[in-house]
């Protein structure tokens, strides 16, 4: 594992087990420095053979990830560095989704807290969430602003 530190993220890693803290406040806004920072855990871990399960959670109970950071629509070139790795046809933000999902371990969301567009997003490329009861809340704000949710790539979905 490696010792990297992050300053949006607490990382623990026990019996296989690598924990993810998600730590950006006020409202953990899924902006490009946490983008980066979950990027390079997944990355970092990929072929780590002492961690078998990344499980996320959020050190705010009141939002896992409010939504993805708005303000960056102002600014042109926010995503300059994350598009330089994404594959070929997919924007930034289709390539996060798609990294999550294709970890080679198990990726599991605790959700207390409240989940909007692009952190459910997250959730939904994760391969399970559990969800607080009492706490628990997912938005897909999107569709009222006109735009498709959705960063995944539809062909890797399947039907029964």
């Amino acid at each position: 594992m490696s010792t990297q530190s992050y300053s949006r993220l607490s990382i623990a890693l026990q019996g296989g087990v690598l924990t993810v803290t998600i730590n950006n406040a006020p409202v953990n806004v899924l902006d490009v420095p946490l983008m980066t920072e979950l990027r390079a855990v997944l990355l970092n871990t990929r072929d780590d053979a002492q961690v078998r399960v990344i499980v996320f959670e959020s050190a705010d109970p009141d939002f896992f990830i409010a939504h993805v950071d708005m303000t960056l629509i102002d600014e042109p070139n926010a995503f300059d560095e994350l598009a330089k790795d994404s594959p070929e046809g997919l924007n930034p933000f289709q390539a996060f989704a798609e990294l999550l999902r294709a970890q080679p371990q198990v990726t599991i969301v605790k959700l207390a807290g409240l989940v909007r567009g692009g952190g459910a997003e997250f959730v939904a490329a994760a391969d399970m969430a559990f969800a607080s009861d009492t706490r628990a809340g997912l938005a897909q704000c999107e569709a009222l602003m006109g735009i498709t949710p959705g960063g995944e790539r539809h062909s890797t979905w399947h039907t029964a």
